[in-house]
């Protein structure tokens, strides 16, 4: 990280915001998604800017650091809630990872920031539900079309929300029960991630495609792999209402009470992850 002049140092900083941005959307994140990232990953951009920073992948934690306590200051100032501020630098962390995917970081120093001085904004946060397998299954049996399967499929793979909403048919080969979510071309390190899919999650994605096609829709590769009773991709607000709406049903969610007794497309993922780390399943592995 080196220092240097004001207009060059702007110059770069937008060119990295534009090459996130499109790096988001190479990664098929929502919209929504895309443009928070980027808004405030600008911001934080703007503190570097003040400080004439340029990114490198020499640069060490405590070189960092006076960007994202200065970042820090101007967000408690302006007296945003503990969630707020985290939301930020969960994106500028996700802005680091894709520094160290360029070869313009070697580290990612939110990690190092956060335990010491945002440890604090989740220490009172209330942990989210964690429901038992029946309740899952019951929560699944309470959904229908294109939801149940997009729920099926985060409680089976712990993918995010985003990544599998964004899928398209072609994503999937169902022969080898395996999903396989395209590389960003932009990025020289990062390779194709490949999910693998039981045999049961198989089955329910044929039947749902073959009820489609019957339907007379035709599917090809390009096609949104799961979709509304009116045809369009699903949404995550959309999606957001099916799953609460299942879980209620089945006495999981109350849209009233604390984070512990509501239920989100979240909690799929959640149980997910809990489950396969008490299966043995190492950390790394299931960070990946």
């Amino acid at each position: 990280m080196t220092n240097t002049t004001d207009n060059t140092v702007a110059a770069e900083h937008a060119r990295l915001l534009r090459d996130f941005e499109n790096d988001c959307r190479c990664r098929r994140f929502l919209p929504k998604t895309i443009r928070d990232y980027t808004a405030d990953v600008d911001r934080y951009l703007k503190t570097c800017t003040e400080y004439s920073i340029f990114f490198d992948n020499t640069a060490r934690y405590r070189d960092y650091k006076p960007t994202l306590v200065a970042f820090l200051e101007n967000l408690t100032e302006e007296q945003l809630s503990d969630h707020t501020i985290e939301n930020y630098f969960s994106s500028v962390s996700a802005f680091y990872s894709f520094l160290i995917e360029e070869d313009q970081a070697t580290m990612n120093p939110v990690d190092q920031f956060r335990k010491r001085y945002i440890s604090g904004y989740k220490a009172d946060r209330e942990e989210r539900q964690i429901v038992e397998q029946d309740q899952i299954e019951e929560i699944l049996d309470n959904m229908s079309g294109g939801y149940q399967i997009v729920a099926l499929l985060l409680a089976k793979s712990a993918m995010r929300r985003e990544e599998c909403l964004a899928t398209n048919v072609g994503d999937f080969d169902l022969e080898n029960q395996m999903l396989v979510l395209p590389k960003n071309p932009e990025a020289r390190k990062r390779s194709n991630r490949r999910i693998p899919l039981d045999a049961q999650t198989v089955a329910e994605i044929r039947n749902y495609w073959k009820s489609r096609a019957d339907a007379g829709e035709r599917l090809t590769k390009n096609s949104a792999a799961f979709v509304t009773p009116r045809g369009r991709r699903i949404s995550g607000e959309y999606l957001r209402r099916s799953v609460e709406t299942a879980a209620m049903r089945a006495g999981c969610h109350d849209p009233d009470g604390p984070l512990c007794r509501r239920f989100s497309p979240h909690c799929f993922r959640h149980w997910a992850t809990t489950t396969l780390l008490a299966s043995g399943m190492s950390t790394s592995y299931v960070d990946e």
